[in-house]
């Protein structure tokens, strides 16, 4: 499900509403649940990585590994990909 209004959201209302999904999904004891909330586990990671990738047509990835508190070695490593 997508949602239309998410793309008129600052990045701050994004982060509220995404932790405020994962917090709710975390205080259901069912098995769906974390289910789910290991799948988004997995996609979190891809999209950290789309974004590095992003990032890195306009920073240089020691600029991506110091934001991520890494090296400049270990962010091309794990993102440039």
């Amino acid at each position: 499900m997508v949602v239309p209004e998410l793309g008129n959201a600052s990045i701050a209302e994004l982060e509220a509403t995404a932790r405020a999904a994962l917090s709710e999904l975390a205080t259901r004891p069912d098995v769906d649940a974390f289910t789910a909330l290991l799948a988004m586990s997995g996609f979190v990671g891809e999209c950290t990585n789309t974004s590095a990738q992003q990032m890195s047509g306009s920073m240089s990835w020691a600029q991506i590994g110091e934001l991520a508190g890494t090296s400049r070695q270990n962010a091309w490593s794990r993102w440039s990909k």
